[in-house]
């Protein structure tokens, strides 16, 4: 049975094929929008609103085309998801009466033989994932992507890349007046390195007008010189060097909209926006 889901969370298109009355097993790295086709097809079994699960950007949208959509699974009466939610309801109390049930009253042998079977059926895929150079790029930069959010209950944590790099503003293509004459340096393949070694250089700028390196006066330059250890950070760059590069490395994978707009939000002049970063929270 073919389903077809559109608009939910951070999918916009996803066409899949479900079997009845069998286990249907949906493997991927975490962020692949597993949860949500679950959730969507649990919504649609019990005839709920699957409105919940609109994507942040079409919230406020009217046009029809961009709310959550699910089609072909009309005759769904009920569906059993087996995630996360299950496994803490159900199989680990935290509070049993009788030690160890799971072991006493679940892994039987015939358990033990299922799980073995189900090893089988999907070693197909999981060598598929090991011998694959493209394939095992493409789930490092997204979890370089996922973990440049850091660990927050909300999705963006204050210490993560994100925040920390691109989500204050980046002076790596926005130079701040005044530095202009920096900006090879600031914006080589270097940066952070340099940023180093001028940062740590202009702590013997107290100690003479001369430049540390050369010995020429910089006594007319050294408002300049600080106003570099002022403006950046090297862990800073960083971040918005590495942020910058993975999402250019996962850019073919976004739709052109979606590639525009997180290009556009890594290269941002100012902090990003409560909005903007519900965005790319909800793209995550």
């Amino acid at each position: 049975m073919n389903i077809t889901i559109k608009n939910c969370n951070s999918i916009d298109l996803a066409e899949i094929s479900v079997e009845q009355d069998k286990l249907n097993i949906r493997y991927g790295v975490n962020g692949t929008g597993k949860s949500t086709i679950a959730k969507c097809l649990s919504l649609a079994a019990n005839n709920e609103d699957i409105g919940v699960l609109c994507p942040f950007k079409h919230r406020s949208s009217t046009d029809t085309t961009t709310k959550p959509f699910i089609q072909g699974a009309e005759s769904f009466s009920s569906v059993l998801v087996f995630n996360e939610d299950y496994v803490r309801q159900f199989v680990f109390q935290a509070d049993e009466i009788i030690a160890n049930s799971f072991n006493i009253f679940v892994r039987t042998p015939e358990y033990e033989a299922h799980l073995v079977a189900i090893e089988a059926h999907i070693k197909g895929i999981k060598d598929s994932f090991k011998d694959s150079g493209d394939l095992n790029k493409l789930i490092a930069d997204l979890q370089t992507l996922s973990g440049a959010f850091g660990k927050s209950k909300d999705g963006w944590a204050a210490s993560g890349a994100w925040a920390r790099g691109p989500g204050m503003g980046n002076r790596v293509v926005h130079i701040p007046e005044g530095l202009e004459d920096y900006k090879l340096f600031i914006q080589s393949d270097d940066n952070v390195r340099w940023l180093k070694w001028q940062m740590e250089g202009t702590t013997y700028s107290s100690k003479s007008d001369n430049c540390p390196f050369c010995t020429s006066s910089i006594e007319t330059k050294k408002e300049t010189i600080e106003k570099v250890r002022e403006n950046y950070d090297a862990k800073a760059v960083e971040h918005i060097n590495n942020v910058s590069q993975v999402v250019g490395e996962l850019g073919k994978y976004f739709t052109a909209d979606t590639r525009e707009k997180i290009s556009t939000l890594t290269k941002s002049a100012g902090q990003i926006s409560k909005e903007e970063r519900s965005y790319l929270v909800d793209l995550r």
